[in-house]
Protein backbone atom coordinates (compact mmCIF):
# COMPACT_ATOMS: atom_id res chain seq x y z
CA UNK A 1 0.00 0.00 0.00
CA UNK A 2 2.86 2.35 0.03
CA UNK A 3 2.22 3.95 -3.44
CA UNK A 4 -1.35 3.51 -3.19
CA UNK A 5 -4.02 6.43 -2.80
CA UNK A 6 -7.63 6.54 -2.26
CA UNK A 7 -10.37 9.39 -4.13
CA UNK A 8 -13.22 9.80 -3.07
CA UNK A 9 -15.76 12.51 -4.90
CA UNK A 10 -17.83 14.34 -2.41
CA UNK A 11 -20.12 18.16 -2.91
CA UNK A 12 -19.89 20.74 -1.25
CA UNK A 13 -23.27 20.10 -0.08
CA UNK A 14 -22.09 18.63 3.27
CA UNK A 15 -21.46 21.52 4.88
CA UNK A 16 -23.13 25.10 5.52
CA UNK A 17 -22.62 27.85 3.56
CA UNK A 18 -20.33 29.53 2.95
CA UNK A 19 -18.42 26.68 2.35
CA UNK A 20 -15.11 26.21 4.11
CA UNK A 21 -12.81 23.22 4.71
CA UNK A 22 -12.93 23.38 8.08
CA UNK A 23 -16.36 24.02 8.69
CA UNK A 24 -18.14 20.84 10.27
CA UNK A 25 -19.88 18.26 8.27
CA UNK A 26 -23.58 19.26 7.91
CA UNK A 27 -25.49 17.01 6.15
CA UNK A 28 -28.97 18.14 4.98
CA UNK A 29 -30.58 15.54 2.82
CA UNK A 30 -30.32 11.73 2.23
CA UNK A 31 -27.69 12.61 -0.58
CA UNK A 32 -25.56 14.47 1.27
CA UNK A 33 -25.26 12.09 4.31
CA UNK A 34 -24.18 9.43 1.94
CA UNK A 35 -21.47 11.66 1.00
CA UNK A 36 -20.49 12.14 4.36
CA UNK A 37 -20.11 8.38 5.41
CA UNK A 38 -17.86 8.25 2.75
CA UNK A 39 -15.72 10.72 3.78
CA UNK A 40 -15.03 9.13 7.56
CA UNK A 41 -13.27 6.00 5.94
CA UNK A 42 -11.21 7.82 4.08
CA UNK A 43 -10.14 10.14 6.64
CA UNK A 44 -9.31 6.95 9.18
CA UNK A 45 -7.55 5.16 6.36
CA UNK A 46 -5.28 8.90 6.02
CA UNK A 47 -5.08 8.42 9.59
CA UNK A 48 -4.63 5.50 10.73
CA UNK A 49 -2.86 4.00 7.97
CA UNK A 50 -0.88 7.07 6.21
CA UNK A 51 -2.89 6.25 3.17
CA UNK A 52 -2.46 9.14 0.86
CA UNK A 53 -5.95 10.05 0.16
CA UNK A 54 -7.98 13.14 -2.03
CA UNK A 55 -11.49 14.18 -0.72
CA UNK A 56 -12.94 15.76 -4.37
CA UNK A 57 -15.76 18.65 -2.99
CA UNK A 58 -17.88 19.03 -6.83
CA UNK A 59 -19.44 22.66 -6.74
CA UNK A 60 -22.27 22.93 -9.12
CA UNK A 61 -22.15 21.54 -13.03
CA UNK A 62 -23.87 21.49 -16.14
CA UNK A 63 -23.46 19.04 -18.55
CA UNK A 64 -25.93 17.23 -20.69
CA UNK A 65 -27.18 14.89 -18.50
CA UNK A 66 -28.22 17.36 -16.73
CA UNK A 67 -32.43 16.87 -15.60
CA UNK A 68 -34.95 19.10 -16.62
CA UNK A 69 -35.71 20.52 -13.03
CA UNK A 70 -32.68 22.86 -13.10
CA UNK A 71 -32.91 25.56 -13.77
CA UNK A 72 -30.30 25.65 -16.83
CA UNK A 73 -31.92 22.91 -18.59
CA UNK A 74 -34.93 24.68 -17.90
CA UNK A 75 -34.08 27.74 -19.44
CA UNK A 76 -32.75 26.13 -22.65
CA UNK A 77 -35.71 23.83 -23.24
CA UNK A 78 -38.01 26.99 -22.77
CA UNK A 79 -35.72 29.17 -25.34
CA UNK A 80 -36.08 26.08 -27.84
CA UNK A 81 -40.02 26.22 -27.43
CA UNK A 82 -39.54 30.06 -27.40
CA UNK A 83 -38.13 29.64 -31.22
CA UNK A 84 -39.35 26.39 -32.90
CA UNK A 85 -42.61 25.83 -31.08
CA UNK A 86 -44.16 29.64 -30.64
CA UNK A 87 -44.27 29.62 -27.08
CA UNK A 88 -44.50 33.64 -25.86
CA UNK A 89 -42.37 33.62 -22.65
CA UNK A 90 -39.97 32.10 -20.23
CA UNK A 91 -40.97 31.10 -16.34
CA UNK A 92 -37.78 31.19 -14.03
CA UNK A 93 -39.77 30.27 -11.07
CA UNK A 94 -38.55 31.23 -7.54
CA UNK A 95 -36.13 33.74 -7.84
CA UNK A 96 -35.22 34.50 -4.36
CA UNK A 97 -34.23 31.12 -3.48
CA UNK A 98 -30.51 31.05 -1.63
CA UNK A 99 -29.14 28.24 -3.09
CA UNK A 100 -29.07 27.32 -6.88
Amino acid sequence: MKNSRLFILSTARIFELPVDENNPLRPSSPYTVSKVHGDFPVRNYFHAYGLKTVVSRAFNHEGAGRGPHFVTSSIVRQCIALKYNGASKIAIGNVNIFRD
